[in-house]
């Protein structure tokens, strides 16, 4: 029997799910990964592989949106399980398998005068649009006179960006282009994409076992092209294909 298999079999035998008090899974208002629809219910493609996987493993699991900051406390605390689409921090137990990748897009206003980005260096002197609690490479935080202001979430970094209040924002290329759809805003991004950073369920550290089996589930879910039919369903692309691009 396939290690994955046995080790799903083994974790459902116990009756472990069944009795289980659900697991709760924190996430911030992030589209179209993790959102709550018009019907107020948990949604996006993240929230939906994650209810995938869950149902495999037959563990019941709900869902909390908090802002950013509060989710990662929360977790790091033991007040909720796991927080939704986080990069790797040593306060959480995640990987290897990731479900999104964040691309550390840089934005400016259509009207600025850069066209492309040849180097960090470019940005040097100008006023940045961060996101308060998102874990940055360092080289976004060292660049030359660099005046960072923190903002909540992505959208209003980005809103920022289109009123003029910062001269560049960082955020990922997939939300972004899916904002744009909902709201015009007078921004574009600049090539190449600087980097891309893998996203995890990322679990407290006295889930490990919960970890694992997620883990294992979602790498079963992409060899057998779940994950990408999903992507092609939210947003016209398969994870396979972005991956390639990046």
């Amino acid at each position: 029997m396939p290690c994955t298999t046995l080790l799903l079999f083994c974790f459902i035998s116990t009756g472990h799910s069944q009795s289980q008090t659900p697991l709760t899974f924190c996430f911030e208002n992030w589209k179209p990964y993790s959102f709550i629809d018009t019907n107020h219910q948990p949604s996006g493609l993240t929230i939906q592989l994650i209810e995938l996987a869950a149902k495999r493993l037959d563990i019941p699991v709900s869902f909390e949106l908090l802002p950013w900051k509060r989710c990662l406390f929360k977790v790091e605390n033991g007040q909720a399980d796991a927080v939704v689409d986080a990069s790797k921090r040593e306060a959480f137990l995640q990987g290897p398998t990731a479900l999104t990748f964040y691309t550390n897009t840089i934005w400016v206003h259509t009207q600025d005068t850069l066209r492309d980005l040849p180097s960090l260096s470019i940005l040097a002197d100008r006023r940045a649009g961060y996101v308060d609690g998102y874990s940055y490479d360092p080289r976004y935080l060292t660049i030359a006179g660099i005046k960072i202001d923190y903002s909540p979430d992505e959208a209003t970094a980005l809103r920022k960006l289109d009123a003029a209040r910062v001269d560049y924002a960082i955020a990922d290329y997939v939300s972004t282009k899916h904002l744009l759809k909902k709201r015009s805003l007078n921004i574009r991004d600049l090539r190449p994409f600087p980097s891309v950073s893998p996203l995890y369920l990322s679990f407290h550290k006295s889930r490990a076992t919960e970890q694992r089996l997620f883990d294992a589930t979602f790498k079963a879910m992409q060899e057998d092209g779940t994950v990408d039919a999903a992507y092609q369903t939210y947003i016209g692309e398969t994870l396979t294909n972005l991956i390639r691009a990046f």
